[in-house]
């Protein structure tokens, strides 16, 4: 028994070094750091190094996204002041280890002086993803701008991300992030208002006007909440891809129980 115990200890010290170590060694090593982040990009933004930039982002971005080029193209002519005086900081991560996974995540500000005005640059980038390695890198990139003594004079510019991911099973519902109480009253107190809820196929996924997303059927649609600045009419725009399918229950009702006629 004593043996047995000892074994038992063994293998699982060794699975959990396994499960930390690896991840780590392997994944968080190709993020370069905040401070060499921001200076590659940077650097590319006044070389108008679209390249550079694209190859930060991950596999799985640059897969996803054929129009990178382009979108960081656009996203190169909303950054606006002084270049050479920019500061980069952390705006926060997480190390999260779950069943085995591992998954490191780090966001940062790189802010502008602009004049009355701070051009702010929001990054995310994931260091590693033990259970998807072609996520690991740049994520996300956003420019906003914000007026120095008056912080609520907020304008989000540009954007260059994917829709957040959503699983859903058949009539199952959710509340859309960018729709709850609390955010609309963030978004309404920079001056923006709610202006459009709309979903690419309502055969699978619809929006109601409080936000609920429903499950209609099976296959992918893309939802959208709009919101617009109403001194600007500048737009801001949150997706979520939604894909639903069916549990096996719910499988036998359709297939079985005629469930395409009633259920």
């Amino acid at each position: 028994m004593r043996v047995k115990k000892v074994l038992l200890v063994f293998f699982c010290v060794v699975f959990t070094v396994v499960c930390i170590s690896s991840p780590l060694s392997v994944n968080a090593a190709k993020f370069p750091g905040i401070q060499p982040a921001a200076k590659t990009i940077m650097e590319a933004i006044k070389k108008d190094d679209v390249e550079a930039v694209a190859a930060m982002f991950s596999v799985y971005i640059q897969t996803r996204l054929p129009d990178l080029n382009e979108r960081i193209e656009t996203f190169f002519q909303f950054v606006d002041g002084d270049l050479d005086s920019y500061q980069a900081y952390s705006h926060g991560g997480t190390d999260t280890i779950n069943y085995g996974y591992y998954y490191s995540y780090e966001s940062f500000y790189i802010d502008i002086p602009a004049g009355d005005y701070t051009c702010k640059i929001v990054a995310g980038w994931i260091k590693a993803c033990s259970d998807q390695p072609d996520k690991v890198g740049l994520s996300f990139l956003e420019v906003q701008m914000i007026a120095n003594d008056w912080h609520h004079d907020r304008e989000y510019l540009y954007f260059i991300e994917l829709p957040t991911e959503k699983e859903l099973h058949y009539r199952e519902q959710y509340q859309n992030y960018a729709t709850r109480p609390d955010k609309r009253e963030q978004m309404e107190y920079i001056g923006y208002e709610l202006i459009r809820l709309e979903s690419t196929d309502e055969s699978v996924a619809t929006i109601d006007e409080n936000g609920v997303v429903t499950a209609t059927g099976r296959g992918t649609a893309i939802i959208s909440v709009t919101y617009q600045k109403t001194t600007t009419g500048s737009t801001f725009t949150a997706q979520d891809e939604v894909t639903v399918t069916f549990t096996i229950w719910q499988k036998i009702i359709w297939y079985l129980l005629f469930g395409f006629l009633w259920y």
